[in-house]
């Protein structure tokens, strides 16, 4: 029985903050589309990016760049048609400079037969590029 695309994007945010990517990978279509904005976290991982090996490539390499990183669902909607919306924050310490970044983020899912097939992410760019060392304070 299928499950509902709420609990399926819900799911990840939860194996991601506990550091289980297998789990995340499990809940990827092989096809996935994830699509990024220009300044966020990691340098390989903006814009459109297509594939559940490559994202997970960028997933995993999160530790090269942030010592600790996670991300708080404060409220998910189910826009029908397998559509999910996140609104919450995030949060992590740059391994570079050791500075800190909170703030917030927009989600949104597709989910078809139970994967996640595309992700698009809107989120606070400047504080990122500054935590990260990419612009000056």
């Amino acid at each position: 029985m299928a499950r509902e695309p709420v609990t399926v994007a819900a799911e990840v945010y939860e194996a991601f903050n506990r550091g289980d990517i297998g789990r995340v990978a499990e809940l990827f279509h092989p096809d996935i589309e994830w699509v990024e904005p220009q300044g966020y976290f990691l340098p390989e991982g903006r814009g459109v990016s297509r594939g559940r090996d490559v994202i997970l490539g960028f997933l995993e390499g999160f530790g090269r760049y942030w010592s600790h990183f996670e991300v708080h669902a404060d409220r998910i909607w189910d826009g029908g048609g397998g559509e999910v919306l996140m609104w919450g924050r995030q949060k992590g310490t740059a391994r570079e400079t050791g500075r800190s970044y909170e703030g917030p983020v927009a989600n949104l899912w597709v989910v078809r037969d139970d994967l996640i097939t595309r992700h698009e992410s809107i989120g606070d760019t400047w504080s990122i590029a500054d935590a990260l060392g990419g612009r000056d304070s």
